[in-house]
């Protein structure tokens, strides 16, 4: 029930219209339906910014929860700077589609001849509309752009030349559909992504912000306004924690993981068991070579409990699952039968904006899981050639780590003969060398089943 000061604060405009706060309204259009709706305004950089949708609910309790979580929700968006534009006249996938309708009259006049066209409708079609899909066009940048080309699994020259070509024929699209000025494209020369072995150096999680993430979950999944949305958000808690577990890129290789792609395996020295997954898709992997990993309690862990989320049964540990499921895919929704868009929940539209002015780094991506995983390993002690053969890349690309590691968990030669050493009470110094252990381990992973909860 509304508490008695909540209720206070209500302005009945009519029978099937309340004003809750400033800003913020709940109706009905019984003509349409008797759920309850939102209305909310709010203000980003001095121009305000509407938004009206269903609540899902009958209820009026229930709606006024919602309302009230979906404020909180979009006024943590609009601080972060990445509300939507809800113009579908602006949205990237309803551009692009304006350009494949142009490439099939080429085509056509072609008859039957091999023209560049196809390669860049096959391009929109497959991989640049699912990617960016109704983000306003306008709020694509050159970031975005990288982040799209970083995931790619192909990234010689000629691909890279085809891709940036067909993002850019949207843009100019765009433009001549006047719905961006010229200064509004982003240029495109400068997107550079280098080949082969090449890994995205990000910034990893500091303790501080993976504990905001942590805190502030449940109130994220508490907020989503749909069972859906809600579904794929617990769902994700258990995929970040996998990510953070095993450092495997984001994307095709966990998404391409199926439960008989886990296999038991007995330490012949100590006869415990342990599981290893076989990597069979992704940016270094082919049809007839896979890579296999060794993973820890918290990934095993963290499969078993998004297995009940995804789908939806009662609690089966990892040899249930490998058996009675050995062909499903263990981060697909069988529940709404398709994959949870995972990237576009962590990104700022959702999760990070969700949480933005409590992070002390705000620029993070997927990625930085891995980034996180490859410094703790070295932290560690675990040999380089290890960690490379863990993560499918090369030695060199692991010292790219290495150097930023190693200033993280020892002291630089170069000070050593003159730092600041005070004498600390126990307890003080006891405190210090808790604080200190986070650079040597990195953040514990082992809080029951995943990280967040």
């Amino acid at each position: 029930m509304i508490d008695a000061l909540q209720q206070s604060q209500l302005i009945k405009e009519d029978d099937n219209r309340y004003k809750i706060e400033d800003g913020l309204w709940i109706y009905r259009q019984l003509k349409k339906s008797k759920k309850w709706y939102v209305r909310v305004v709010i203000k980003q950089n001095d121009k305000k910014t509407e938004e009206k949708k269903s609540l899902e609910t009958e209820d009026f309790n229930e709606a006024f929860k919602r309302a009230i979580r979906k404020k909180i929700e979009l006024e943590a968006l609009a601080e972060a700077g990445v509300i939507e534009d809800k113009n579908e006249s602006l949205f990237f996938s309803n551009i692009a589609k304006k350009v494949i309708e142009d490439f099939d009259q080429a085509i056509e006049k072609a008859k039957g001849e091999r023209i560049t066209e196809k390669d860049y409708k096959s391009i929109l079609v497959n991989h640049v509309i699912p990617y960016f899909k109704n983000k306003s066009i306008k709020k694509i940048d050159l970031i975005d752009i990288e982040e799209y080309l970083i995931q790619l699994e192909n990234k010689s020259k000629t691909t890279l030349t085809k891709q940036k070509t067909a993002i850019k024929k949207v843009f100019d699209k765009a433009v001549r559909l006047r719905l961006i000025k010229d200064v509004e494209v982003p240029i495109f020369k400068s997107v550079k992504v280098k080949h082969d072995d090449s890994e995205r150096i990000t910034e990893p999680f500091s303790e501080h912000d993976l504990n905001v993430f942590k805190d502030n979950y449940q109130s994220f999944i508490d907020s989503a306004t749909k069972e859906k949305s809600k579904h794929y958000r617990q769902a994700f808690q258990y995929y970040f924690s996998f990510l953070l577990a095993t450092g495997v890129r984001p994307g095709e290789e966990p998404l391409n993981i199926k439960y008989n792609d886990i296999e038991k395996r007995k330490d012949k020295k100590t006869s415990q068991n342990f599981y290893v997954i076989k990597i069979t898709s992704g940016k270094t992997q082919t049809k007839n070579k896979a890579r296999l990993i060794a993973v820890d309690k918290t990934a095993i862990k963290a499969i078993e409990a998004v297995s009940k989320i995804l789908i939806n049964e009662e609690n089966r540990n990892i040899d249930e699952l490998i058996k009675q499921h050995p062909d499903r895919y263990i981060f697909k929704s069988y529940v709404y039968d398709a994959f949870p868009t995972y990237a576009d929940i962590f990104r700022k539209e959702q999760l990070l904006g969700f949480v933005a002015d409590k992070l002390k780094y705000k620029d993070y991506v997927l990625y930085s899981c891995r980034t996180t995983y490859i410094n703790n390993k070295i932290a560690d002690g675990i040999p380089l050639n290890d960690i490379a053969d863990h993560c499918g890349n090369s030695v060199q690309t692991i010292e790219k780590y290495y150097k930023k590691a190693t200033l993280m968990n020892s002291m630089p030669q170069h000070i050593k003969a003159d730092i600041v050493d005070y004498d600390f009470e126990k307890d003080v110094k006891e405190s210090a060398n808790k604080a200190a252990d986070y650079f040597k381990d990195g953040p514990k992973l082992s809080i029951k089943n995943t990280y967040f909860k």
